[in-house]
């Protein structure tokens, strides 16, 4: 992992950490979020169809719900790889 990325890493783990939240599950809210990921392999371990290249990939991942009961949420995630 290259000294950039190892930066990155920390600069958001604390930022994700230091966000603190409360959560409000009565009947009728809506929770809207999303998820990030990024994997990186380094050459020769990318997989059987990659062979040597070096592989990186960066996801977003939506999510929305609404609460139909309380702290009871029915809801829809879409992944975009």
């Amino acid at each position: 992992m290259t000294r950039l990325s190892r930066a990155f890493l920390a600069v958001t783990f604390c930022l994700l950490i230091s966000i603190s939240s409360f959560a409000q599950t009565e009947k009728g809210n809506i929770r809207i979020g999303s998820s990030f990921k990024m994997n990186t392999l380094p050459k020769g371990n990318a997989g059987l169809f990659l062979g040597e290249q070096k592989h990186f990939e960066i996801g977003i991942i939506p999510n929305f719900s609404y609460f139909i009961f309380d702290g009871f949420s029915l809801g829809l995630v879409t992944p975009y790889y």
